[in-house]
């Protein structure tokens, strides 16, 4: 996560301009200079199935754990049973599934739990031009926030002193249902801000991606490159999984 977080925190998801600042101060006045650098689809890509596996690695720890903190059951000797409890008990998983497949990673949506076939989502994109391309990369990357949040919430329930630094919730209608991405049609947010790869938060003020416009940033009042909200959320997303 340490690699993804810093090419992610330069990108604006995908050869846009993510923003870094320079302060120089000379002869007593202070000048601030913003660098801009692109990252490619490729990188952002590969880092994206880097991080569905670790998912996946995750999915498959917490799965053991889960089996050894059934209780215990005690048959007619007074003695404790490990057969029945391992025979009866399911393992802990993400409510969605994880398809690692390197740059090329893909998730899958179950419409109920205990659902066996799954519709598949691609966890990575290009930004081109494709019917429904952009909002099945969005649905595929609010699904993996969603098991990053089921992790968070499991872990929480058996240590209430590990806490995400970045609240995962929902904004939108019906938030907290169960929609495509785990919220009944609303938007997953991390930290306040949306991880959907989308108009507004990369560039707010056009229906381009790649506009020239800048975005205002509240908090300090100055003005930020296009994507900078949306490379934000992916470091406070890839913060919790750390």
């Amino acid at each position: 996560t340490d690699s993804f977080a810093s090419s992610s925190a330069s990108s604006n998801g995908g050869g846009g301009n993510g923003g870094s600042q320079d302060t120089h101060n000379n002869n007593n006045i202070t000048t601030t200079t913003t660098i801009s650098v692109k990252v490619p689809w490729s990188e952002i890509n590969s880092a994206l199935g880097q991080l569905a596996l670790l998912l996946s690695i995750l999915e498959e720890l917490l799965g053991r754990y889960s089996v050894t903190q059934q209780p215990k059951e005690r048959n007619n000797n007074n003695d404790i049973s490990t057969t029945t409890r391992n025979s009866h008990h399911q393992p802990w998983k993400f409510r969605h599934e994880i398809l690692c497949l390197g740059s090329h990673s893909k998730m899958g949506i179950r419409k109920h739990p205990t659902a066996i076939a799954a519709t598949y989502y691609n966890l990575f994109s290009d930004d081109s031009f494709q019917f429904f391309g952009r909002r099945n990369f969005n649905t595929a990357l609010q699904c993996m926030t969603q098991c990053v949040k089921d992790a968070a919430d499991y872990i929480q329930s058996q240590d209430p002193t590990i806490v995400v630094p970045h609240g995962i919730e929902y904004v939108g209608r019906n938030s907290g249902g169960s929609g495509s991405g785990g919220g009944g049609g609303g938007e997953m947010t991390v930290g306040g801000l949306r991880v959907a790869y989308t108009a507004s938060n990369v560039n707010p003020t056009t229906t381009a991606f790649h506009g020239t416009t800048s975005t205002s940033n509240t908090t300090t009042g100055t003005e930020e490159p296009p994507g900078v909200e949306w490379t934000r959320g992916m470091k406070y997303l890839l913060t919790n999984v750390k």
